[in-house]
C-alpha cells in the first residue's frame, strides 16, 4: 500500500478534502489528530506488550520452580510421573500462549508504526521513519525479536521435557539411541554444528539493518 491508497482507505485524500480552500485547516487538524491517535494506540501497544511479557515470565519461572521441587521429591508423590507430566504440559501451554501473544502484539505494534509513518509526512516529516546509524555499525538487535526467540526456546525446553516424560523408555529402545551412544564423539560435533546454525541463524533474525532507502549514514 502507497500513501495515495493509505489516504483513501482512511479518507484523509487531501485532493478530496481541498477542494474547497475552506477545508485546509479540517485537513490539517485530521491529520494530527490521526497522527496522535497512531502514536497513543503504539505506545499503549508496547507498554501492554511488556505487561505481557512480565505476566508470562512469572508465571513460567513459577512453573519451573516446581517442576525442579516435584522431580528432587519423587517420594512426596505417589503419581509421581503423571504430576511431572502435568506440569510440563501447563508449563507447554503457557509457554506456547507467550510465542502466540508476542506474535499477536508485534503485528500490532507493527501496524501502528505503519500508521505513524504514513500520517507523519503531512505533518512533522518524516522523523520516525527515519533511522539514524554509523557506518560499519548496522547491527541492531530487535528488542522485541530477543524476547520472542527467548520465548521460543523456553517452549522448546517444555517440548524435550514433555517428550522425555511421555517417551523417554521407547526412546532407549530405539536402534538410534544405541547407534548415537556407540558414536557419542560424532554426536556431540552434530550438535556442536546444530547449535551453530542455530547461532547464525538468530543473529540474522536478531539484526535490524535498515534498508537504504530509509536510513541517513552519520
Amino acid at each position: 500500500m502507497d500513501k495515495d491508497e493509505y489516504k483513501k482507505e482512511t479518507n484523509l485524500d487531501i485532493e478530496t478534502l481541498l477542494k474547497n480552500g475552506v477545508l485546509q485547516a479540517f485537513y490539517y487538524q485530521k491529520m494530527t489528530k490521526a497522527l496522535e491517535v497512531a502514536w497513543n494506540t503504539r505506545d499503549f501497544e508496547i507498554s501492554m506488550y511488556w505487561k505481557r511479557a512480565t505476566y508470562y515470565w512469572a508465571f513460567i519461572t513459577s512453573i519451573f520452580v516446581a517442576y525442579i521441587y516435584i522431580l528432587k521429591s519423587p517420594n512426596l508423590f505417589v503419581h509421581h510421573d503423571f504430576v511431572l507430566c502435568v506440569v510440563i504440559s501447563i508449563g507447554f501451554i503457557f509457554s506456547l500462549a507467550w510465542v502466540l501473544t508476542n506474535l499477536s502484539s508485534k503485528f500490532w505494534q507493527s501496524n501502528w508504526e505503519y500508521h505513524i509513518n504514513f500520517l507523519e509526512s503531512e505533518i512533522s516529516g518524516d522523523i520516525y521513519g527515519t533511522v539514524l546509524y554509523k557506518k560499519g555499525r548496522e547491527f541492531h538487535p530487535s528488542i522485541s525479536k530477543i524476547n520472542f526467540c527467548a520465548s521460543c526456546v523456553i517452549l522448546s525446553v517444555w517440548i524435550i521435557l514433555l517428550i522425555h516424560n511421555l517417551a523417554w523408555d521407547y526412546i532407549k529402545t530405539m536402534p538410534l539411541y544405541n547407534i548415537m551412544l556407540n558414536h557419542i564423539g560424532a554426536f556431540k560435533l552434530i550438535i556442536v554444528f546444530i547449535f551453530g546454525g542455530t547461532f547464525i541463524g538468530l543473529f540474522k533474525y536478531l539484526s535490524k539493518t535498515p534498508k537504504d532507502n530509509e536510513v541517513y549514514r552519520l
